[in-house]
């Protein structure tokens, strides 16, 4: 660490420094990584926003009782000698400001180079900075990193997190919302009490005990594995898989080329597939509103509880209609002469005692709409 940053820093700030190199060679160079850690103690001067920006390393933050905060600077570098990595070192600063809006902490990388020096260590990157921080869980929090690991634990405070790629965790949340943006990042966010609006990319993302008033999560080509889950949702994918299970509450999808399976469904569902097949099952069905379950070219298949109550259209243009329930056909159909001509791949009229409307439709591919045995 450079003597600008100890300047930087009031003197009643704690720090512990710890020095040291550990010989990893690479195959045909003598290059070493050598490491070079502080520790620093932070007041608290407000209550407002956290907000840390890191451009090359990992960011870490977990909540802990002290009413300040802390912060453990990690500086990595990959030199042929110690006084090659003092000088990476020395390269290798960070910000810090205090206000009333908040506490910022940022790193900076190339102080002291120049120009060429700065667009080789692009090319050929032999630094990095890795931060764990423990600080107050209210904190509103805000993260931004390019590229490396973010972890965050058990935190209370509005959380907003700007990442490209790297894996992202979020661990035990209990916040009024939670917003996540990333290009390519591989998220895993678990037992997460918050709204959430989660936009991701090429990643995949598993989201598993989730409660909030609203939840959406869209990808473009990633994954998104969902469990235990509940709010009004929504999960956008232009062609990556929608899996989950054990979902409860209004249930909505809408997909390009993806395929749509979900299990165990309490509350409602509804959604669009363009090319991608739906499969669902429902264990309690609330028909709170009319739902709309189509796909171009897919096939639909869905499993409803036995005691299903709706006014039906169920409709395959050009494949099978499949239904497990005996249908009361519609007077209004009945009075204009209109189910005599109504082909048998089109079902319209009640089941039950009727209710919200529950369109299922695909043009090209096959319908089934099943009931539970159970």
């Amino acid at each position: 660490m450079s003597n600008s940053s100890f300047q930087k820093v009031p003197r009643y700030f704690q720090s512990l420094i710890l020095l040291g190199a550990i010989i990893y060679p690479f195959a045909n160079s003598d290059a070493a990584k050598f490491s070079n850690e502080v520790e620093r103690d932070f007041p608290i001067r407000s209550i407002g926003r956290l907000q840390l920006t890191n451009v090359k390393g990992d960011i870490s933050v977990q909540s802990w009782a002290m009413d300040k905060i802390r912060i453990k600077i990690t500086k990595e570098a990959f030199a042929e000698t110690s006084d090659k990595a003092n000088t990476l070192f020395e390269g290798i600063d960070y910000r810090y400001s205090s206000s009333a809006g908040g506490i910022e902490f940022s790193s900076q990388y190339g102080k002291n180079l120049s120009i060429e020096e700065r667009v080789q260590q692009k090319l050929n990157p032999k630094v990095r900075m890795d931060l764990a921080v423990l600080a107050p869980a209210y904190l509103n929090l805000k993260i931004w990193s390019a590229g490396g690991r973010v972890f965050i634990k058990n935190w209370n405070g509005f959380t907003d997190i700007r990442a490209n790629d790297g894996l992202l965790q979020v661990e035990g949340m209990n916040a009024e919302k939670l917003t996540i943006q990333c290009t390519s990042c591989n998220a895993d966010l678990k037992d997460i009490h918050s709204s959430i609006r989660y936009l991701g990319g090429g990643g995949k993302v598993s989201l598993e005990r989730a409660k909030g008033k609203t939840i959406y999560v869209e990808t473009s080509s990633g994954a998104q594995i969902l469990s235990h889950i509940q709010g009004n949702q929504l999960y956008v994918s232009k062609n990556g898989p929608i899996a989950g299970k054990f979902l409860k509450g209004k249930v909505e999808f809408h997909s390009q080329d993806a395929a749509i399976h979900l299990q165990e469904v309490s509350g409602f569902l509804s959604g669009t597939a363009d090319t991608g097949s739906v499969t669902a099952s429902i264990r309690d069905w609330d028909a709170s509103d009319q739902a709309l379950i189509e796909t171009i070219r897919g096939h639909i298949s869905i499993l409803f509880p036995a005691d299903l109550s709706v006014d039906a259209d169920i409709w395959s243009v050009g494949g099978v209609t499949v239904l497990d329930y005996p249908l009361v056909p519609s007077q209004e159909l009945q009075k204009v002469g209109v189910l005599r001509s109504e082909p048998l791949n089109h079902r319209v009229g009640r089941i039950g005692e009727g209710g919200e409307l529950l369109r299922v439709f695909s043009e090209h591919g096959d319908v089934s709409v099943l009931k539970r045995k159970f």
